[in-house]
């Protein structure tokens, strides 16, 4: 019997996913509205190994009443690989095809992970996960500044305020930051893999 506070239809890219994942929209209706208003986009991938032992976590609830669930989730250290992977996939892509959807949230996840995370991570786990990420991917790093390539730095900073602005306040100094590489130092994101192999 469907659900009637839910509704789930397929959502359709303009051009097929690469790697055969699944695509849909979730609209949910709260008890107040008429119809539903609230929609959300999810994609699940079928073919992403998960190299590092997931975890079980409470949900934030922010509200009063009791909410004692959890979910299964990533661990950190297999977020910060899987994003330290989409930006060699997406600098590949970039000198391949000549473009490249913006990935701005990477960078600024990473930033947000390593601003808050970054002396309970598992660096050994990081550098024994990251190799067998980009493999999978097939796409590789030689040096930090491959994860700062400067052609796909200049679709994030034009994207930048168009994407993650409305989300959060933090984007416009996080752009400075990046944009100020040299004080910044992303090597100081890839400082939690010292030394940097080559994959």
């Amino acid at each position: 019997m469907p659900n009637p506070l839910f509704e789930r239809t397929p959502y359709k890219e303009k051009l097929p996913l690469a790697h055969g994942q699944i695509a849909f929209t979730i609209r949910a209706r709260l008890p107040w509205h008429r119809e539903p208003h609230v929609n959300v986009m999810v994609e699940v991938t079928q073919h992403e190994p998960v190299l590092a032992q997931a975890k079980l976590m409470s949900l934030i609830y922010d509200y009063d009443d009791k909410f004692p669930y959890k979910i299964w989730t990533y661990s950190l250290e297999e977020i910060v690989c899987e994003k330290l992977r989409a930006i060699l996939q997406n600098v590949k892509k970039l000198h391949e095809v000549g473009w490249t959807r913006s990935r701005a949230r990477d960078y600024y996840d990473l930033w947000r992970i390593l601003s808050s995370y970054k002396e309970s991570l598992n660096r050994e786990e990081i550098l024994e996960i990251l190799p067998q990420k980009c493999a999978h991917k097939g796409v590789s790093w030689k040096a930090p500044d491959d994860f700062l390539n400067e052609l796909y730095l200049k679709g994030i900073h034009s994207s930048w305020e168009k994407w993650l602005a409305p989300l959060t306040g933090d984007a416009l100094s996080i752009l400075k930051i990046l944009a100020q590489k040299a004080k910044f130092g992303f090597t100081k994101i890839l400082n939690i893999l010292p030394p940097l192999r080559p994959t």
